[in-house]
Parts: structure tokens; C-alpha cells; sequence
């Protein structure tokens, strides 16, 4: 059994701010429709996005999910999160794995949260990025 305080410390030996990892943790606990698996997504999409917290758009925009791009900004950290806690019990409640939000190449994923990456040289389609997501979200699987 891993409580609280078990998940933010797992988070931050994962890479994860400890802000951010605080936050995902009691927003997901709080509001999440399934916080455990809320903490496994989340946790998965902010390494990839933005280093676990670290990218000049989490730490300039607070947009440490990089949900729409350059386009949004928030203006806090909590809002953020927050915001993905929204969007997940809304959209992202039933993903199964990493492909849902990361598609194969020359495929779109059921969410549209990426279309295309270019450290793939890929129009359409994330495979890099779903692999390093599902990557961290199988480290979870195994922790929680």
C-alpha cells in the first residue's frame, strides 16, 4: 500500500517536482473520478510534456501539460492541474494505455492530445512520446 505521501515521493524520484507532484497528488485525490489511475496519467503526460515540471512552458505558462500548446497559459501551477483534473474526468477517464493520448505513427488517438512529434520526423502520430509515457505509466502500474 502506498498512501499520500507514498505517490509524492514516488513522483519526485521519478522526476517530478515536488510542487507538482504535491499537486497532482491532492487534486487528483480530491476531484478525480479514479485518482489513482488520475495520478498514473497525469504523472505520465508531465514527464514527457515538460520534463516532469522543468520545460520554460511549465515553469514560464504553468502549462506543464502543454494542453493546447503555446496557446494557453495559466497562472498558477494549481490551475493547471486542476484544469487536468477537469479534462480527465471529462475526456481521459477510460484510457487504457499511453496510445490513447499517443498514437502510432500514421494513427490519431482517441483523445487528439497529440497529432503529431517531430523527434519522429512523424506528420501524424507520437510513437516516440507514447513510448516514453507508457514507459513511466507501466513504472506506475507496478508502484501503485
Amino acid at each position: 500500500d502506498c498512501n499520500a505521501e507514498c505517490k509524492v515521493e514516488t513522483l519526485i524520484k521519478l522526476g517530478i517536482t515536488s510542487k507538482l507532484s504535491n499537486l497532482i497528488v491532492s487534486e487528483c485525490k480530491e476531484w478525480a473520478i479514479d485518482p489513482i489511475h488520475c495520478i498514473k496519467v497525469a504523472s505520465a503526460i508531465i514527464i514527457n510534456e515538460s520534463w516532469g515540471g522543468k520545460s520554460n512552458a511549465c515553469v514560464k505558462r504553468f502549462n506543464c501539460f502543454w494542453i493546447g500548446s503555446w496557446k494557453v497559459v495559466y497562472t498558477s501551477y494549481q490551475e493547471a492541474v486542476a484544469n487536468f483534473v477537469q479534462k480527465y474526468n471529462r475526456y481521459w477517464k477510460n484510457a487504457k494505455s499511453a496510445s490513447f493520448f499517443y498514437p502510432n505513427r500514421w494513427e490519431l488517438s482517441p483523445s487528439r492530445y497529440c497529432y503529431s512529434e517531430s523527434s519522429s520526423d512523424s506528420d501524424i502520430g507520437c510513437p516516440n512520446w507514447q513510448r516514453i509515457v507508457q514507459n513511466v505509466w507501466n513504472k506506475l502500474e507496478k508502484l501503485f
